[in-house]
């Protein structure tokens, strides 16, 4: 039993050391009683909220756990993951190895929900703070592929049985007095001979046979024709043709934009060398990323089931014309653009190699935030001018493009105005946040220059005072890349923003981070393309679906200028050379669009 007064502090510390050695020497019997007489003299104390709480029931449950009483191991894990939130906080490594433990003693006690729950708090959290490649993350990823590959058979066989049976096929009525059995069936065939039903069996006679003779020599003669009319319209054929390559050459030239002979195997070479060099591409956000490797696979990072996806580089010309047909008949594809280090998507979202520039200026916006977070809870307000982190070691940095000292810059601006002075061309109704990170032409009224490296703020007051003057209830950034635009997010059409408001983070980074974690392992692309820097992507992608469209008009002007007067003519002639390649177009594009639209 504890004293009470000055000797607790002696008594506390003996016990401790005495079931820690008892601990240490595997007496698991007299540590588990040690642990628990010292918690109930802090829960007496007061005290059940201290460090020494923590060892206590972290080692309680280490003993259960040991011992295979997960049972008992559990609620010790759920009071050691709700203190060490308290205590270190929900970031700390410390706590998300408690939180580990926890979802795998779920999973062993056949708790199923409890541990999804805990399995996707922890993941995200670790790939947020200490990144996807982080070793810790990467531990946490693979033990949550784990519990899911376990737990989806069972998955499967419930959705499986769920499912509506097919209904029984029923009998046409017509034919429900027909069971063709035994003598029924020989019965009714006597029927139908005598009533002539067979007659077609009969010997056919010279009459038949002349008229047989007629109609294969007439069908003859009607083929013959028809070819010598498609060989006399050669006319539209040299004109129809040339043209279709032509246009089909010529378009695919311009898209690709091929610079000169021999471009396309010294680009192509260039982009694959630069893939395998820098390997991982990821977003500044740790949102959405991809790796290469030179085995010529591909692994989307947020994809739990590490697909290997193949990768074709596209080397311009005539070369890149099976990669163009390739995804066309694709179901789902990634086009990418290479630009030195940096992997440009259709979206226009820029993903970066570790270690670059932008991801320094990424790793400043995001100390900003919990500078100002920090502040907030300090003083209840948000910062107002860059005075107030000019000290801020944490946020004085050397430009990596201009090599000066550099800090956040701020613009401090009365939050009562309307909108639309503060934020112009806002649509009504849409908050600052989506307006300022749908595109880099959105800007705040007398936002400064935009400047490569730069970090720009916003803070936005209202009538009430604080110890700094009028309160700043909303706190904007962002940051800008080598060539001086707004760094791009991780969820495609967006930019990256520091976006607070009332103590409220805005952004949601974790929420985008999941999402495209669910799409990448529930609809992981076929294939990854990489095209050469200034391709127009979205052209590529669709651009079989262009080519048909386009020949299938192509085709259908010939048929108007050249063939719809015979056509009506004579509606039975031979199928011509416009008809069938409009036709074979229409198809072709059907099948394309169908299997896209899977």
């Amino acid at each position: 039993m504890l004293k009470e007064g000055p000797e607790q502090q002696n008594d506390m510390t003996g016990l401790l050391q005495q079931a820690a050695s008892a601990f240490e020497r595997a007496d698991y019997g007299q540590a588990e009683h040690l642990y628990k007489q010292i918690l109930v003299g802090l829960e007496r104390n007061n005290g059940q909220e201290s460090p020494e709480s923590a060892v206590c029931l972290q080692n309680l449950a280490e003993i259960y756990a040991l011992s295979g009483q997960l049972n008992l191991a559990i609620p010790y894990y759920e009071r050691l993951l709700s203190l060490g939130k308290q205590i270190l906080g929900e970031n700390h490594q410390d706590v998300m190895a408690t939180a580990l433990r926890l979802a795998l003693a779920y999973e062993s006690e056949q708790m199923p929900e409890k541990a999804d729950e805990i399995f996707k708090w922890v993941t995200n959290a670790a790939e947020r703070n200490l990144g996807i490649a982080h070793p810790f993350s990467q531990k946490i990823r693979d033990a949550y592929f784990a519990f899911m590959s376990n737990k989806a058979p069972t998955d499967e066989l419930d959705f499986r049985f769920a499912l509506t049976p097919p209904p029984v096929p029923q009998q046409d009525p017509q034919y429900e007095s027909l069971d063709f059995e035994g003598d029924e069936y020989e019965d009714l065939s006597a029927r139908a001979r005598a009533n002539k039903k067979l007659s077609s069996y009969k010997r056919p006679t010279k009459i038949k046979h002349l008229r047989y003779g007629s109609e294969v020599a007439e069908e003859q003669v009607n083929t013959k024709v028809g070819m010598r009319k498609i060989w006399h319209h050669w006319r539209t054929v040299a004109i129809a043709v040339p043209c279709l390559i032509a246009f089909v050459v010529i378009t695919f030239m311009a898209l690709t934009r091929v610079q000169g002979p021999g471009y396309g195997a010294i680009q192509g070479d260039k982009v694959s060398e630069q893939l395998v060099k820098f390997g991982t591409f990821q977003s500044v956000d740790a949102v959405t990323g991809v790796k290469f490797d030179k085995e010529g696979f591909a692994v989307l990072l947020n994809d739990i089931h590490h697909t290997e996806i193949p990768y074709t580089v596209l080397r311009g010309g005539f070369d890149d014309f099976k990669a163009l047909i390739a995804s066309g008949f694709t179901r789902r594809e990634r086009w990418y653009c290479l630009d030195k280090d940096q992997l440009i998507t259709e979206d226009g979202n820029i993903l970066y190699p570790p270690g670059a520039p932008e991801q320094l200026i990424a790793n400043k916006l995001k100390a900003l935030k919990q500078f100002a977070q920090h502040y907030y809870m300090k003083t209840g307000c948000y910062p107002n001018d860059a005075k107030k982190w000019q000290n801020e070691t944490d946020l004085n940095y050397i430009s990596p493009f201009t090599g000066r000292l550099d800090s956040p810059a701020s613009k401090t601006l009365n939050g009562t105005l309307d909108r639309d002075y503060l934020f112009p061309e806002i649509p009504e109704g849409q908050s600052a946040f989506d307006f300022l990170r749908a595109s880099a032409k959105h800007k705040w009224k007398d936002e400064p220059p935009a400047t490569a490296g730069k970090i720009n703020c916003l803070a936005l007051f209202v009538a009430q005072r604080c110890a700094d003057g009028f309160k700043v209830v909303e706190f904007y950034g962002r940051g800008y890349d080598r060539e001086a635009r707004p760094l791009t997010a991780g969820r495609p059409g967006t930019y990256l923003m520091l976006a607070l408001k009332g103590g409220k983070d805005l952004a949601q980074e974790s929420d985008d981070h999941a999402r495209d974690t669910e799409e990448c392992s529930v609809r992981p692309p076929d294939r990854i393309f990489i095209a050469p820097v200034d391709t127009n992507l979205g052209w590529l992608h669709y651009g079989l679906q262009y080519m048909l469209t386009f020949s299938a008009i192509v085709f259908a002007v010939c048929w108007v200028f050249w063939e719809s007067r015979r056509r009506i003519a004579e509606p039975k002639r031979f199928p011509q050379f416009c008809e069938i390649g409009f036709a074979v177009a229409v198809l072709l594009l059907i099948i394309v669009s169908i299997i896209h639209m899977l």
